[in-house]
């Protein structure tokens, strides 16, 4: 994996992690609770 690929798939997974409490406000406001969320996603 090349740094571009890299930094594009953190920057989502950063983008999804910060989206997810706020599209459910059912879930902890914290890393586990985006965790949680991307996991619910897929």
């Amino acid at each position: 994996m090349t740094d571009g690929q890299d930094a594009g798939a953190i920057e989502m997974a950063e983008r999804i992690i910060a989206t997810g409490p706020r599209r459910s406000p059912s879930l902890p406001r914290s890393g586990d609770g985006g965790r949680s969320w991307r996991a619910l996603q897929s």
